[in-house]
């Protein structure tokens, strides 16, 4: 009886045990499934979204990797896991999911996947979840001294427009990102309790300055287009720090900042920087073909053909109302330069004002961006301010007759219109000059002999030449305003017609 009551009391403890490894089991899985009904009206978010730009993998010195690309793991596209280091096991089920640079505004935006791959020994690492770019600001970001008030945001060249613009120069990360874990549901709203936080409210931070004053951040290398840097994931006031130190390349990875990457190589990289347009100027060496506006010129780092988009504004920032008063898109060309169509500005010298720019020290705006031709991915604006001239700069042209002179004839030389001998113009007009009174100056070779009382200030001068060959004679007019122009044109001068003699008989 004894030996049955031992028995039957063994066999209640097997039971027990038994029981709890089922229960244990069955809370595993409550948890589990718990977990990802939290998680997945992320994944539905993030697949809204096919514009990722951003890949590759990060390094959490908690965490282990941190992919930002679903496609880091299913390179086929098939939702399946490729089991490759920093995955999940193959076969895995895999949310579409990624982070994207927004290159109008610099702001980040999605998800990336923290942990639940293998270190490099092949121990597999915890895991966090997603970690979001474009945290929502209802409850406010870290406050702190220096602290930024904005989500991950990348400062462009170029532009203005990015919260971030000016926080550490062009091409610097500030700004935050946040973990999904702290939150009860949906990666926003209402956070889990203080005490399942373990002190950290999964706030990231992508640029700071430690403890010991010493800075940190993440940058993009515009060449490589590799991000590089560290963000920090912890408190800042403590050491607390569940996912700590991130790193973003190998280059920097190693525990003082040194190269690993002989080692391991990783980075996070992104598929298309924009262009970057730089180097704008201006040049009024034009006006001498009666332009108001100067011509322009500017650098671009693609290669051609390319196309590009000038404006010229009233504003800066083509702000006003009116702007832009010029705009022209330039498709498919090789051309780093603007020159404004001079063909049917002559006429307009004496309007005002002629295509809505005024002369007489007005400032003006211009601004240029460029993309790659068959991209929608286009440059920040590039901008300079100009000054227009009090008038036009005088048009110079002249002719002569007779076409083909000889030694020692006389010739005539005409830049105005004028009764009898100046009476047929060139094609191109007569000379002018729009801010008087204007000197002209006419530069002959030196067997040039001025006859008929004319000389080098006369408007139509008259004289003769005493050498034959080819000459060059020159023409320059200078305005009240001090603006001149000139024009040079070749001659050719011929021998003098002589007799011929012959004898006949009588």
């Amino acid at each position: 009886m004894n030996k049955f009551l031992v028995l039957l009391t063994l066999l209640k403890k097997k039971i027990f045990i038994l029981l709890g490894i089922v229960l244990l089991i069955i809370g595993i899985i409550i948890s589990f499934q718990f977990f990802l009904s939290l998680q997945k009206p992320i994944i539905e978010t993030a697949r809204a979204d096919s514009e990722y730009n951003v890949s590759g993998f990060a390094w959490s010195e908690h965490l282990g990797w941190i992919s930002f690309n679903s496609n880091n793991c299913d390179t086929d596209d098939n939702g399946k896991s490729n089991g490759d280091l920093g995955c999940p096991p193959e076969g895995t089920t895999i949310a579409n999911y990624g982070v994207r640079i927004n290159f109008t505004n610099g702001n980040f935006s999605g998800y990336a996947w923290a942990g639940g791959g293998k270190d490099h020994e092949g121990n597999p690492m915890p895991t966090i979840g997603y970690i979001r770019f474009d945290p929502p600001s209802k409850d406010g970001y870290p406050i702190g001294d220096g602290f930024p008030n904005y989500s991950a945001c990348l400062d462009l060249p170029n532009n203005s427009s990015e919260p971030c613009n000016g926080a550490k120069g062009e091409w610097n990360i500030t700004g935050w990102a946040r973990a999904c874990s702290v939150f009860k549901s949906n990666c926003e709203g209402e956070l889990n309790p203080d005490e399942e936080l373990g002190g950290w409210d999964g706030w990231i931070k992508m640029a700071g300055t430690t403890q010991d004053n010493n800075p940190y951040g993440v940058w993009i290398n515009e060449t490589t287009n590799e991000l590089h840097g560290w963000a920090w994931a912890g408190d800042d006031s403590n050491d607390t720090a569940i996912i700590g130190w991130i790193s973003f390349n190998c280059a920097e990875g190693g525990a003082s900042g040194g190269d690993i990457c002989s080692t391991s190589t990783y980075n996070v990289s992104v598929s298309q920087l924009p262009p970057v347009v730089s180097n704008l100027t201006y040049s009024y060496d034009n006006a001498c073909s009666q332009s108001r506006i100067p011509s322009f010129s500017w650098n671009v780092n693609i290669s051609p053909p390319y196309d590009y988009q000038i404006q010229i504004c009233k504003n800066s920032g083509c702000t006003d109302s009116k702007d832009p008063l010029i705009n022209e898109v330039v498709e498919n060309t090789v051309s780093t330069s603007w020159m404004p169509n001079s063909v049917t500005c002559r006429s307009c010298c004496n309007t005002e004002p002629y295509n809505k720019i005024e002369f007489g020290g007005v400032n003006y705006f211009t601004r240029v961006k460029a993309q790659k031709t068959g991209t929608n991915n286009w440059s920040g604006w590039a901008e300079i301010s100009f000054t227009t001239k009090n008038n036009c700069y005088p048009f110079v042209n002249f002719n002569w007759s007779p076409l083909l002179p000889r030694i020692e004839t006389p010739v005539q030389f005409c830049s105005v219109g004028a009764a009898e001998k100046c009476a047929t113009p060139p094609s191109d007009g007569w000379s002018d000059c729009y801010a008087s009174p204007c000197q002209w100056f006419w530069e002959f070779p030196l067997d040039w002999q001025f006859v008929a009382g004319s000389d080098a200030a006369s408007t139509n001068p008259t004289g003769k030449f005493t050498s034959k060959g080819d000459k060059n004679v020159n023409l320059k007019i200078t305005d009240s305003s001090g603006y001149n122009c000139q024009k040079s044109q070749p001659i050719k001068i011929q021998a003098p017609l002589r007799p011929k003699w012959k004898e006949v008989g009588p």
